[in-house]
């Protein structure tokens, strides 16, 4: 559960909707030491689903970002969930997605190669927590919030 990430998520999702010129890269960064060596506590995989469901959907349906959407949306209801089996066959369900498809790429080594592969990438950006904006491979301080990443991105037009 992260409210400041969910934040991030609707001030990324509302800016880019008027910023056909900016693109965004979303990389991963699980709360979860199952699938995240920068993370202390173990954690029990779920985050680590989360991830993976995201980015499979998106390799195989473009809809990753509708996934990623859904959960921080329903993060709350979802905190206290260990097995999304339940909840990512509603999810398919609603997003058109198939279940079985998404659920074997989810699982793959290779999909959990691409988490931990972006955990590295975090060591060398010194990520400390999330969410993490960077522009142009710079950390931006507070650009979760609208504002700044509004002026942050003004000045480089």
């Amino acid at each position: 559960k992260c409210s400041h990430c969910k934040l991030a998520s609707q001030t990324l999702h509302n800016f880019l909707k008027g910023s056909s010129d900016v693109k965004l890269i979303y990389k991963s960064f699980p709360l979860d030491g199952t699938c995240n060596s920068q993370v202390t506590q173990s954690g029990d995989g779920t985050r680590c689903k989360m991830a993976t469901w995201a980015l499979c959907a998106e390799k195989l349906s473009k809809k990753g970002w509708a996934v990623h959407k859904y959960y921080f949306d329903n993060q709350e209801q979802l905190f206290s969930v260990s097995d999304l089996k339940e909840t990512n066959t509603a999810l398919a369900q609603n997003l058109n997605l198939n279940f079985d498809e998404v659920e074997k790429c989810s699982e793959s080594v290779d999909t959990y190669e691409i988490i931990k592969k972006m955990v590295e990438e975090s060591k060398v950006g010194q990520v400390e927590g999330t969410p993490v904006i960077f522009l142009n491979g710079k950390k931006l301080g507070h650009g979760q919030f609208s504002q700044v990443l509004k002026a942050a991105v003004d000045t480089i037009k």
